[in-house]
């Protein structure tokens, strides 16, 4: 092992190696258990003889600060280390018992087996210049995988030269607002309510956020601005947090808005295949590819920390994405990982894995209709059966803020719906509150809706 050892000036070459050993455990920097250089070794870098370091090492033995044994490397001897103790931290809050809120899907459902086996797979199977610096749209064959994958699943016909390996959609947004800031008016129309992080991304990449209201059909198209250019970021399938899905004829209106005003759809699907009752909606980009950015991501399928995400860029926007993902440091997502993803929608792995979560959430959400109308017929769920949130509908006058308080109170931890308005203001159909359904883990969710729905009963 390499260490990094200065010697005070000033004292002999003895004592001033003594020291410098001395200070390196007492600061923590050796920690108990860690082996030192052989005396060779250390003689060489720290430019002193051998035998000044053997008697500096057998000085500090003696101290009890190392140990030796015959025939094994001399260790830092286990004694704690003074100025390595912490201080307690100040208590952190309990985590909620029944914790609904957050984005995450379940993450006991991630298949380890079938992980592990393609990192492995993809690693035997590679070649040595996979591991280069590669191009900056991702692993061709994973842009190969990707795009046989979203044409037989989301009606998404696309080219792998046309895709881009992202991040996770928290980094394709960011550089389709670089990109769209650089090549159309520095502005995007955002649906309202929905996810505030997403506009922070957006403005700091140099666009204005204008919000357009959603209603049960999804977006109001009509009230987006028809100046040339324009830009519009939705979520089709499913809206969060309405739940709602964007009706056949507003598809039809929103193709014809950006055909009409040169305008660019950023189409985010981010759980297009977890609808419950029919097959999934076909993605929006099938109605005007050239005027669509397509986004897709595992995070709801696999784990968001893999940061696997993709897009289907239009001809004229694929350099100057490309360009903004190399200013903000490249795609960041690894090459083994790339690879392991191939290897799963190569071999039908992911398929499965997405049947098998689209099962379980769709019997949670079943479970917690049921749950509510049997002990809370007050509180109603209201959307789509899709995805992995559903929207709780409260009774005219509730205060939401109120009730979350409350709720998490009894350890419930769930989203207001003002939580997601740019203005805070409740939607007009009224309050309500926002629960991910798929956050419990699998093992844990009949006790938390449990307690959800009891906590909710005794609150309203």
């Amino acid at each position: 092992m390499d260490l990094l050892l200065t010697l005070p000036d000033g004292i002999g070459k003895q004592a001033a190696v003594e020291g410098a050993l001395r200070t390196a455990i007492v600061d923590g920097r050796l920690p108990p258990g860690a082996a030192l250089p052989s005396t060779r070794t250390l003689a060489i870098e720290l430019g002193v003889a051998r035998g000044t370091v053997v008697t500096a090492i057998e000085h500090l033995v003696f101290e009890g600060l190392l140990e030796t044994r015959r025939g094994a490397a001399t260790r830092v001897a286990h004694v704690p280390s003074p100025a390595r103790r912490l201080t307690a931290d100040p208590r952190s809050p309990a985590a909620p018992t029944a914790d609904f809120a957050g984005g995450e899907p379940d993450l006991s459902l991630f298949p380890h087996a079938a992980w592990s086996g393609a990192v492995r797979r993809a690693l035997t199977q590679a070649d040595l210049g996979t591991f280069g610096y590669g191009d900056h749209r991702g692993s061709i064959t994973l842009r190969r995988a990707l795009a046989d994958y979203v044409a037989r699943t989301r009606g998404v016909i696309a080219d792998p030269e046309r895709m881009i390996v992202t991040a996770g959609f928290a980094q394709a947004l960011a550089i389709i607002g670089r990109a769209v800031a650089a090549t159309r008016p520095p502005r995007i129309h955002v649906e309202d309510p929905s996810l505030l992080r997403q506009h922070e991304t957006l403005r700091h990449a140099g666009l204005a956020c204008l919000p357009v209201r959603v209603d049960r059909d999804g977006i109001r198209v009509g009230d987006l601005a028809a100046s040339p250019g324009g830009t519009v970021m939705v979520t089709p399938a499913h809206h969060t947090p309405l739940g709602v899905s964007l009706s056949p004829a507003r598809r039809t209106e929103l193709a014809g808005w950006a055909d009409e005003c040169d305008g660019l759809i950023v189409e985010d699907d981010y759980d297009g295949e977890l609808r419950f009752d029919r097959r999934p909606l076909r993605a929006l980009h099938g109605l005007a590819p050239e005027r669509v950015v397509y986004c897709g991501t595992a995070s709801k399928s696999l784990a968001p920390a893999l940061r696997l995400g993709w897009c289907v860029v239009p001809a004229d926007l694929v350099t100057p994405m490309v360009d903004a993902l190399v200013s903000i440091g490249g795609t960041a997502v690894s090459i083994v990982e790339q690879l392991a993803m191939a290897e799963l929608l190569a071999s039908g792995t992911y398929d499965r894995q997405v049947r098998r979560i689209r099962n379980e959430y769709r019997h949670r959400r079943e479970q917690l209709v049921a749950a509510l109308a049997e002990h809370v017929p007050v509180a109603r769920v209201e959307g789509a059966p899709a995805g992995i949130k559903a929207l709780i509908r409260l009774p005219d006058g509730a205060d939401e803020r109120d009730i979350v308080d409350r709720l998490a109170a009894r350890s419930c931890a769930v989203f207001a719906l003002r939580d997601f308005a740019m203005d805070g203001r409740v939607a007009a159909e009224g309050p309500a509150i926002v629960v991910n359904y798929a956050r419990p883990f699998s093992h844990q969710f009949r006790a938390a809706l449990a307690r959800l729905v009891e906590s909710l009963g005794a609150v309203l």
